[in-house]
């Protein structure tokens, strides 16, 4: 998926300047992180002109049947995904500037949404049809998931519940480029229910969370293809936060925000017309 190598792009554009936040507004650390953002989005603007824009054409809209038909909605999981982390990654990133949390939200917010609307717009605008044009799915799974990271601040209960995304590749004729191989990608929830039941003092079980998983399989771009159900261990990344190493120190925090983006490898389970057993997925 394109939106795996652009999030990396984003989150270490930041990565290598953090120390621990402070309480007022820090102009050289503002100045840094403006010039992250606009060399992270000068980079994601390069690839996907090089990929995906570089034949223009008039305006056209996907059809809904399209957009069902072309991954049987798991790239509308991806964009969920993306956008919510882009908007977590950045939000965490506006707090080593100084600014408060609540603020750093809604920077996080609004960078990931003005990412994702030029992206659609110049989707709109480039040729490529019927799989690229400007996808009104996308555009509200990309609204959905910036606002879960906003709904984290405000309902610190829903960080018990983490989007993330792990992948095994697969590539196929049918998506010829690792970065949208939905064949290969699996988007899970990650549920810290120790936290939950207030268990996470202990290793075991607070270490590991549950994990619900999704991907598909023999997807052909046309309708073709089954979804897949997943049941899971996932490492409980939470529970490293109550540490006073990690409580006093920014830049582990930004690590660990960074590292709950992704799925660990574990043992899980399939759930489709039986149960299935995997070592790692």
């Amino acid at each position: 998926m394109k939106k795996r190598l652009i999030l990396l792009i984003f989150m270490f554009s930041f990565a290598g300047s953090n120390t621990y936040a402070e309480d007022t507004l820090s102009v050289t650390k503002s100045i840094i992180f403006g010039a992250g953002t606009v060399s992270g989005f000068a980079a994601s603007y390069l690839f996907q002109s090089n990929e995906y824009w570089g034949d223009p054409a008039e305006w056209h809209v996907m059809d809904w049947q399209t957009e069902y038909d072309d991954a049987l909605m798991a790239d509308k999981l991806g964009h969920f995904y993306f956008s919510y982390a882009l908007a977590n990654s950045f939000a965490k990133a506006t707090e080593w500037t100084g600014l408060d949390k609540e603020t750093s939200a809604w920077v996080g917010f609004g960078v990931s949404m003005l990412h994702q609307t030029y992206v659609e717009i110049y989707d709109g605008y480039s040729d490529g049809r019927p799989y690229l044009g400007f996808s009104r799915g996308d555009m509200i799974a990309n609204l959905l998931g910036a606002s879960y990271s906003v709904a984290q601040y405000y309902e610190p209960y829903l960080n018990y519940i983490k989007p993330k995304i792990s992948y095994y590749p697969f590539t196929s004729p049918t998506y010829p480029s690792v970065f949208n191989d939905y064949n290969s990608t699996n988007h899970w929830y990650s549920i810290d229910v120790a936290g939950m039941l207030d268990l996470d003092d202990n290793v075991l079980p607070g270490m590991f969370a549950v994990a619900l998983g999704h991907s598909v399989e023999g997807i052909d771009r046309y309708g073709a293809g089954r979804h897949q159900f997943y049941l899971g261990l996932d490492i409980n990344w939470n529970y490293f936060k109550q540490f006073e190493v990690v409580r006093d120190s920014y830049y582990l925090q930004f690590i660990i925000n960074l590292l709950e983006k992704y799925k660990v490898p574990l043992p899980a389970i399939r759930l489709n017309n039986g149960v299935d057993a995997f070592l790692v997925r």
